[in-house]
């Protein structure tokens, strides 16, 4: 009996929390999906609208508000402004970490549907490879190179710094252009009738 209570205990412990979630890629190799993704790669880096959104879903995901079709998705990246549309940045970053299945769907970037429960994605942020983690607010300070980490927010109230906690303790500063939000952004892309196209492109949760 105490050996069947021990084995009931160690099952019930918590899945320890990862550092690190770097991307995963799990959708190379399909060949039709390959090139969907090359091309859609050749249509940012061209900033063509037009081919942008011969690419989406009818019924494309634009927000979590209920705007969905291309029309509102043109609209919503302001394609009738003579400013380049921020949307290019946003797809760029979206295709460069991973990719990952989803049920039916594909997934890009990987991070939303690896992110650990144990964490609140309103309260981490993923630091990327190269990140430094400093002892103060100031590029000068010591710094530790960081590759893929998991950070709580500890002070976000300051332009340039943000002060985080990693999962393995330690504490410090990073740069809001060196962390990655992972409610950012991020493509999904479904197979229908035989087809690749791009069903949601939103971000938030």
């Amino acid at each position: 009996m105490r050996g069947l209570i021990a084995l009931a205990m160690v099952a019930a412990q918590p899945e320890p929390v990862p550092e690190r979630l770097p991307p995963t890629e799990q959708c190379a190799g399909d060949e039709s999906f390959d090139r969907f993704r090359g091309l859609l790669k050749d249509v940012v880096a061209a900033r063509d609208e037009r081919a942008l959104l011969a690419m989406l879903s009818d019924d494309v995901e634009v927000n979590f508000g209920g705007d969905v079709g291309p029309a509102l998705f043109a609209a919503n990246w302001k394609f009738d402004q003579a400013a380049e549309s921020p949307v290019w940045a946003e797809l760029e970053e979206a295709l460069s970490q991973g990719c990952i299945h989803t049920g039916d769907a594909l997934v890009a970037p990987s991070f939303v549907a690896q992110f650990p429960d144990q964490l609140d994605a309103f309260e981490t942020l993923i630091l990327p490879a190269g990140t430094m983690l400093r002892s103060a607010r100031d590029e000068a300070s010591a710094g530790e190179r960081l590759d893929w980490h998991l950070a709580t927010i500890i002070d976000n109230s300051d332009d340039t710094w943000i002060e985080v906690k990693l999962v393995d303790g330690r504490r410090g500063f990073v740069r809001h252009d060196q962390s990655v939000n992972p409610l950012d952004y991020r493509l999904v892309f479904e197979k229908r009738g035989g087809a690749w196209q791009i069903a949601a492109f939103v971000a938030g949760d």
